[in-house]
């Protein structure tokens, strides 16, 4: 449960009702991170250690407030093991095939509220997985992560830590140093209380270590170096090889003198993955020789030795960092500590453009600027042009190198067949399910698909002699999909090319092989193929897929001749015979069978729980939990079960209206839990949710396991999308704070004169609560009519220097009712002053005058301001500002004149029709369990009456569970707490609820 999210439920609590009634579930947060904060978690652990146990017992998690969301902070995705990826890209002999590439950067786009399931479709997703050995997840605290990030990487065979310690020589005084403490503390015995602690925990939530910023001295205590070395060697010991401890220090190199407590030594090997720190903001180029050196004297090995850099700009010293002396070194990239920098230089017209241009912006800077890794631009220290605004976004990374020419590409797709793919990144503006929507948008890494080895590898047709080819355009796109919400587009005229995909080592272990491919575009022949290279080969196979009936997804099965069993699949990847300057074809799912089936492990009878969140008249949201069956002897020590061990690919959510309803797929993730938003519902419909897994085979599944989902009946609020214009906020506050800025910087007077219906908006003070400096003025309406001349006045407060006179301001109205800001007479007018103050911006103010036009769609529109720091890039009406605010005014548009033809958006291009019903639904059990009443609590005199509620838990201001009742008879003495209000969760079977009440 988020903080400020629980402040807010909080602020609007009304008193109880005297008596027990039913109740709309009032809590609309979605994670609860409070048994995470001041290592209570860690705690937790260390209590079951101490009665021989690796892992604490669901009623001990249940009693520290971890209720619903355990399975959330987990992951039973194993590592997948690295093949020979053959290094297609670059395997010269100047080139170090064994180069690591640490990302020290956020999972998830917030400080530890991103990268968990939501609805939130504008989110990072990130994917070059194929080029990255360790992941940071630097916007999360100690041993937490998002389990769905960890499956991510751990699809790809890339290592992940579970947050990050944050060691600050302007906080050693508190909390620091008390940590230091706290790790280090001695049994009677003089051994370190918490090194199997630290192990089991690692290991049970699935992650592969830790991760220290190390600001002060702490880790020059003896102590501390000595339980490391001892937690290290531990985990050897217990069989965890990949599990790591990174540091970052302020030294920029090594040397004699300190490589025994930053990195290793030579009886032990390597203890820390050492981060060693940038000069100046760039790579210490100068000490790598000396690092190197110190590293394999005293430990033997620098292959946990990594250099790093911020990325703040990617102008730095690449070639430096790749010249003869320093390619041994490793490298590490960081930044920043909410969102990684690629995701906030990313800018666009809308979400869905912000979406494809990140995917473009990762390929440019890891595959290089032309975006295929065999014509890479010469590698430059300067002129990469990485923070760019949406109007010159096309320049963005154009000329940088990439880092490819320094990291080898790397693949985890091996074993035995099958392979398959929808090319799903893991988040959608809708989710589709056989190419159409089932509902709107989503968020959730543990969905996403194995990355492609190559982004975007294209040759001339049948040429594997690493030339290039630039005739033929790929990208990930949201606009359509097959299944999920991102698919690939193929464009471009050219006389034939290949697009190489997949580097694996697959083997055909049982009859014959068949591809599965789905694709769109125009009616008749496609002139594309999927091909494979087997081991061995220097031809390709060829699969053409033929002819497209019409305009809609189709989804072909075909045969694979030429593939045998013990054949090796080494290359994957498609073929465009010929294409004009028309050509535009979708590809939604790439996959190889054979003939082998297996059964995955069901869903065990009664685990599935659903804890209801958002309820409106037309829409629920959703969280679920369960748990596969698996026997004993499944469980590892340390009470981890891997999907793989159970047969288990994934698992699938449906969703059905009646008991003989028809059935959607409304999700996929390979997590034991996930968050279903906005669920289109009518509030009478008689609501079921179930969940099923699929084989590892990818096409066997097992029967599902349903929960009867209660709906309140009594009248629910209407709930404001304020989601279709997109998102804009804070991501940057330069040296100062968000406190501090939204203190400051808002706009104290917004008025027009000459509409219809004039805004005269006054604050006295920011009315932004969070920290997003985004605020949508619902209350102040501007009624304009074609043809007015309007003229708008802004004054903004007038402060020190963190004020909107030090900002870009930039204002747009939709003109044509498609949600978006893109014709050129939408963006209204521009204040401000390239690096430079304007001081008229808060005194007096400044008026601006603009027009409506003859053709602006009639009916609701939007008014939006964007202000960023005028230092840097103005983002555009969508995307992360600098010290900046951005606030939204209702519009409506009048007129009888002829209307202009809104420009088509991207939901345009999706199937239309009934979305289909998954297949094999009625094989296994399908038993649905009688409907729970609603829960409801209420308190009177000290005392919470109850119904329908097994178990209850109370949680204060502070996001803390302060009480667990693990059996509800009725009523509960609550006299133990203080008075306040609180939020309360209360289980009734299978489906949780909450409620607000007030101890007196």
């Amino acid at each position: 449960m988020k903080r400020t999210t629980l402040f807010g439920l909080i602020a609007a609590a009304a008193v109880a009702p005297l008596f027990a009634s039913a109740q709309a579930s009032t809590s609309t947060d979605i994670y609860d991170q409070a048994p995470w904060a001041n290592d209570a978690m860690l705690e937790l652990f260390a209590k079951a250690a101490d009665e021989g146990r690796a892992y604490p017992t669901q009623a001990e998690f249940e009693a520290a407030g971890v209720t619903f969301d355990l399975e959330y902070f987990r992951s039973h995705t194993a590592k997948a093991p690295l093949i020979d990826a053959g290094h297609i890209v670059t395997d010269n002999a100047n080139f170090n095939a064994n180069r690591r590439l640490w990302m020290n950067i956020p999972g998830g786009f917030g400080s530890n509220t991103g990268g968990y399931p939501s609805t939130r479709f504008n989110n990072d997703v990130y994917s070059m997985w194929n080029y990255t050995h360790l992941f940071g997840s630097w916007n999360y605290g100690f041993l937490q992560a998002p389990g769905s990030w960890i499956d991510a990487a751990h699809k790809n065979g890339t290592r992940i830590y579970s947050g990050i310690k944050f060691f600050e020589s302007w906080t050693a005084g508190s909390e620091s140093a008390g940590f230091a403490k706290f790790i280090t503390t001695k049994n009677p015995d003089g051994s370190y209380r918490y090194v199997d602690a630290i192990i089991n925990a690692c290991a049970f939530f699935g992650g592969d270590g830790l991760n220290y910023n190390m600001e002060d001295s702490s880790y020059q205590d003896a102590d501390w170096i000595e339980f490391h070395r001892q937690v290290k060697v531990r985990a050897k010991e217990r069989g965890l090889s990949d599990f790591g401890i990174g540091m970052y220090t302020a030294n920029q190199s090594l040397t004699a003198q300190n490589v025994g407590r930053l990195y290793g030594n030579s009886t032990d090997g390597p203890i820390y993955d050492c981060f060693l720190n940038y000069s100046d903001g760039n790579f210490n180029t100068r000490g790598v020789a000396s690092s190197l050196s110190a590293a394999k004297s005293a430990v033997g090995t620098a292959e946990d030795v990594y250099q790093g850099v911020w990325i703040v700009t990617m102008d730095r010293d690449w070639t430096g960092m790749n010249a003869a002396g320093t390619k041994e070194m490793n490298l590490v990239l960081w930044g920043e500590h909410d969102q990684s920098r690629f995701f906030q230089y990313t800018v666009g017209t809308s979400l869905m453009n912000i979406q494809e241009n990140y995917q473009i912006l990762l390929e440019r800077s890891f595959s290089g600027g032309n975006r295929n890794p065999l014509n890479r631009p010469t590698l430059a220290n300067s002129g990469n042009n990485f923070q760019v605004t949406y109007e010159n976004v096309g320049t963005q990374m154009t000329k940088f190198g990439g880092l490819a020419t320094m990291i080898p590409e790397r693949s985890a797709i091996g074993g035995n067949l099958p392979f398959n793919t929808y090319f799903n990144l893991g988040n959608g503006d809708s989710y589709f399910y056989k190419g159409k929507i089932a509902y709107g948008a989503w968020y959730n890494m543990g969905s996403q698909d194995i990355v492609p080895t190559y982004r975007w590898l294209v040759t001339p047709k049948g040429d594997m002699t690493k030339a290039s080819s630039d005739n033929l355009d790929v990208r990930f796109v949201h606009e359509d999909s097959y299944i999920g919400g991102s698919s690939i587009r193929l464009s471009g005229k050219t006389s034939g090319a290949d697009l190489i995909l997949y580097r694996t080592n697959l083997k055909v272990s049982n009859g014959s092989v068949k591809a599965a491919l789905a694709m769109k575009g125009a009616a008749g022949a496609t002139n594309t193929s999927l091909i494979v290279r087997k081991a061995g080969s220097t031809s390709w196979i060829e699969v053409p897929f033929g002819d497209l009936k019409g305009t809609s997804w189709e989804q072909k099965e075909l045969a694979v001749s030429g593939l045998s069993e013990g054949d090796v699949v080494e290359y994957i990847g498609l073929r465009v015979n010929s294409s004009d300057e028309n050509f535009k074809l979708y590809v939604g799912q790439v996959g190889l069978y054979d003939n082998t089936t297996t059964t995955p492990a069901s869903i065990k009878p009664g685990s599935v729980n659903i804890e209801i969140k958002e309820e409106t008249p037309i829409s629920l949201s959703v969280k679920l939990n369960w748990e596969p069956n698996y026997s004993a002897d499944k469980l590892s020590d340390f009470g981890m079960v891997y999907n793989k061990d159970l047969n288990i690919d994934h698992y699938e959510i449906v969703y059905k209206e009646g008991v003989d309803g028809k059935v959607k797929a409304i999700g996929t993730t390979s997590q034991w839990a996930t968050y279903i938003g906005k669920i289109p519902m009518d509030q009478t419909v008689e609501a079921y949710i179930g969940v099923r897994s699929v084989s590892t085979d990818l096409k066997t599944v097992s029967g599902v396991e349903w929960v009867a989902v209660p709906r309140y009946t009594g009248e629910l609020p209407e709930v404001l999308d304020n989601t279709l214009y997109g998102e804009t906020y804070l991501f940057n506050v330069g040296n100062s704070n968000k406190a501090s800025i939204q203190s400051t910087i808002y706009w104290e007077d917004i008025k027009t004169t000459g509409a219809t219906k004039d805004l005269n908006y006054h604050m006295d003070a920011n009315p932004v609560t969070d920290s997003t400096q985004y605020y949508y003025a619902q209350d102040h309406v501007l009624e304009i009519a074609q043809g007015q001349e309007i003229s708008l006045f802004f004054k903004g407060f007038e402060a020190g220097s963190d004020c909107l006179k030090y900002d870009w301001v930039k204002a747009y109205i939709d003109y044509d009712g498609n949600y978006n800001f893109l014709d050129a007479d939408e963006e209204l007018f521009t204040a401000g002053t390239l690096n430079s103050g304007t001081p008229e911006i808060s005194t007096p103010g400044m008026t601006f005058k603009f027009k409506v036009p003859e053709d602006a769609v009639t009916g609701n529109s939007r008014l939006r301001m964007v202000a960023s720091d005028a230092w840097g890039a103005h983002p555009g009406p969508l995307g992360g500002t600098w010290k900046g605010y951005s606030i939204d005014f209702p519009v409506v548009i009048t007129g009888s004149n002829a209307e202009r033809q809104p420009a088509p958006t991207y939901k345009d291009t999706a199937d239309q029709g009934d979305v289909e019903e998954p297949e094999g639904l009625f094989s296994g059990v399908q038993e649905i369990g009688a409907e729970a009443g609603i829960s409801s609590v209420s308190v009177v005199d000290n005392v919470a009456y109850f119904t329908n509620t097994d178990k209850a838990w109370f949680y204060d201001m502070n996001a803390r569970c302060v009480k667990f009742v693990s059996s509800v008879q009725g009523s509960v003495n609550v006299a133990d707490l203080a008075a306040g209000v609180y939020v309360v969760k209360m289980q009734n079977g299978h489906v949780i609820r909450s409620a607000k009440v007030v101890v007196k």
